[in-house]
């Protein structure tokens, strides 16, 4: 009853308009819009895609597993990078390569044929010299020292290998699921929560301050049962980002089964996997569905409204006026996105030199590329809820134990 009696001091109406308002605000600036329509028209979706990823997937997985290649590479750029004239270089290692594949008239017909380790030179030498006529010897040899820097970052894992090879053995890429679908809804969930941060915050911060403010304690801390309404509050405020996480998410949800994405429930998530190239690779660490990703997307977006709304209640209960709570707010939610951003960084955002794009729960995720260790992302959510929701319970303790002042 006394939680229930919290709840609808947390729901009021003009707290559900503020948080309304700033969620719109949010929507707006983050072009949520633009999320949506990728969703429901994936970039590079053209007639045709489904048969030419099942013919080049394998050529592009083991073209990732080519140590001969990667090494070629590693070779041919710190070559070129010394050589006086970069064009006649690069013109005299395609014109070595020749010799090596039978010569036709039309040379396109080779740089389409010419699959595996010898059609990946000839693409890099033939991409290279394109790009060099069009920027010129000396705008593009800064790009030659970029690309040598990072072929360190394409170096694979014993893991990646191990698991790439499997991809590859298992057919795990003749799936239908497109790559802008997945990385959009990717994109998608990071904005809900780093909404549901806001929103927890914003919901949640006056509870206790509120009371404070109208001098509601000192009558509360008069009895026993007052004495235990801060474990009361706390126990409504974290209910409360539950049901805050649910309404956001069923209301995605429910616009993500209007844009048709529910039809890849069952697509393993490696199946798009030469949409945008190998770059974008997202292998589980073992085989993962595509409605299994989407159900860790969501316990992280509930992780951080549970977190969120954790710290609010501790961030209340040391604020005596909504101004000082709004100012101490300033800070925390400051801290709070950086947490959120390097956690959930933005897909592009994963290594200084790498065009290699992150999801939690992936072989090439941000974290396990610096660090090793799988699922670290998942971890670190996880530990960060169960310490918010600690420090709530143990402020709450002691807050019944106070006497009336």
């Amino acid at each position: 009853m006394i939680i229930g009696h919290e709840l609808k001091k947390i729901w009021n109406l003009k707290m559900l308009l503020a948080v309304t308002f700033i969620c719109v605000l949010y929507f707006l600036a983050a072009d949520i819009g633009s999320i949506l329509r990728n969703i429901r028209y994936p970039v590079g979706a053209q007639p045709g895609t489904e048969e030419y990823h099942l013919a080049q997937a394998p050529h592009d997985i083991e073209r990732m597993l080519s140590r001969e290649f990667l090494q070629w590479q590693q070779q041919f750029y710190m070559d070129a990078i010394a050589s006086e004239d970069l064009l006649a270089f690069v013109l005299e290692t395609r014109n070595n390569l020749y010799q090596v594949k039978p010569v036709v008239e039309d040379e396109w017909d080779i740089f389409t044929q010419a699959y595996g380790f010898w059609g990946n030179k000839f693409e890099t030498a033939g991409v290279i010299i394109t790009n060099i006529e069009h920027f010129g010897e000396e705008a593009f040899r800064p790009r030659m020292r970029y690309r040598l820097e990072d072929l360190s970052y394409w170096e694979l894992t014993e893991r990646q290998r191990a698991r790439l090879t499997t991809v590859l053995e298992a057919g795990e890429y003749e799936g239908t699921l497109h790559g802008g679908v997945f990385w959009a809804v990717t994109d998608l969930f990071r904005q809900i929560a780093a909404v549901l941060i806001i929103a927890s915050l914003v919901l949640h911060g006056p509870l206790v301050t509120t009371d404070r403010a109208r001098n509601i304690l000192p009558g509360q801390y008069s009895s026993r049962l007052g004495r235990r309404i801060a474990i009361k509050q706390a126990g409504a405020t974290l209910l409360s980002s539950v049901l805050l996480a649910t309404l956001v998410l069923a209301g995605f949800m429910a616009v993500l089964a209007t844009h048709g994405v529910f039809v890849y429930w069952n697509q393993g998530i490696t199946s798009h996997l030469i949409h945008f190239a190998p770059t974008s690779i997202a292998v589980g660490f073992a085989p993962i569905s595509f409605g299994q990703f989407m159900l860790v997307m969501m316990a992280i977006c509930y992780g951080f409204s549970i977190g969120a709304a954790a710290v609010a209640y501790v961030l209340s209960r040391y604020s005596r006026t909504l101004i000082t709570l709004a100012i101490k707010a300033v800070p925390v939610f400051v801290a709070l996105m950086l947490f959120y951003s390097f956690i959930l960084p933005n897909r592009w955002a994963v290594m200084s030199n790498a065009g290699h794009l992150t999801a939690p729960m992936t072989l090439w995720n941000h974290m396990y590329l610096r660090t090793g260790i799988a699922c670290l992302d998942i971890g670190i959510i996880a530990a960060f809820v169960v310490l918010a929701v600690l420090v709530a319970w143990c402020v709450a303790h002691r807050e019944k134990r106070l006497e009336a002042v």
